[in-house]
């Protein structure tokens, strides 16, 4: 574990990192929108060696500060990564999704939008591709991985959800009782204050789907898969302790601590340095 840093050191360092990574934006049709992602390859590396898918969490994007930091310190130590962005149904989508914008998105888009990704990296010529999901992105790194879509060497869980946040049980059977193509109009929604959400949407995050609970997901994980938590993340701050009750020996728990839900500054090289050791095991 790294020590805590001057105020100055920690600028340096982080100046350093923001300087490295050389991203090229690369596009994909799909469904007839076009998605984004960031490839990265490192000196002396090629696609056809590993590289890793990197998702972002809820409404998030590939420009974020810790996925631009691990895609950055990655590339340090020579490994290749493609950060996406999920299109949430939004064309060519870039930045934070817009809250005023309708949420007709549903959380098992990603599992098509990876495989989509995965089918790009497949034909590009790569053979071994890891993902690594963060936040909500990591529940839906672990929905991919288990469907029948996947074909993933290594998965790596960064803070995914402690709680799969199904809405109560009054709210749940009034959406049930209406059409999946509906409207709520003005609601609370993931990090949105006012929304106009379709039901559909709403019930693919907050419904009643056992799938939304990722530790209980890794009962039935198959391959490598490492779970990184930080001691003093407030957003999944459960997840250590539930990570205590999960038995599959394809799967591992490392919690970092003094990191929070974002592993800033030095403990972002904390995560690759796992990242990078569990990449480098022999397969399980």
């Amino acid at each position: 574990m790294y020590s805590k840093p001057i105020v100055f050191f920690r600028f340096l360092v982080l100046s350093m990192i923001a300087n490295v990574a050389i991203a090229d934006e690369v596009e994909l049709e799909f469904n007839g929108m076009t998605l984004n992602a960031d490839l990265i390859i490192a000196d002396g590396t090629h696609i056809t060696d590993e590289i890793v898918i990197i998702l972002h969490g809820t409404l998030g994007h590939k420009d974020m500060e810790i996925i631009e930091t691990l895609q950055s310190v990655l590339e340090e130590i020579g490994r290749d990564s493609l950060a996406i962005n999920l299109s949430l149904n939004i064309d060519d989508r870039h930045g934070f999704f817009d809250c005023e914008k309708p949420h007709s998105h549903r959380s098992d888009d990603a599992i098509d939008e990876l495989n989509a990704w995965v089918a790009w990296l497949r034909k590009s010529g790569a053979k071994n591709i890891s993902l690594l999901g963060h936040s909500l992105g990591a529940n839906q790194a672990a929905k991919y991985v288990l469907s029948s879509q996947a074909s993933i060497a290594k998965l790596v869980l960064l803070a995914p959800p402690a709680s799969d946040a199904r809405a109560d049980k009054k709210s749940l059977e009034k959406l049930l009782s209406m059409s999946a193509s509906d409207w709520l109009s003005d609601i609370r929604f993931l990090h949105c204050e006012s929304a106009d959400v379709q039901v559909a949407s709403y019930l693919s995050y907050r419904g009643d789907d056992a799938r939304n609970d990722t530790v209980a997901l890794l009962e039935d994980v198959k391959i490598p898969t490492l779970v990184i938590s930080g001691s003093d993340d407030q957003v999944s701050k459960d997840l250590g302790l539930r990570m205590v009750d999960v038995v599959n020996e394809s799967v591992s728990h490392l919690e970092i601590v003094g990191a929070d839900h974002f592993f800033r500054d030095l403990y972002a090289y904390d995560v690759v340095d796992a990242v990078d050791a569990f990449l480098g095991e022999d397969a399980q």
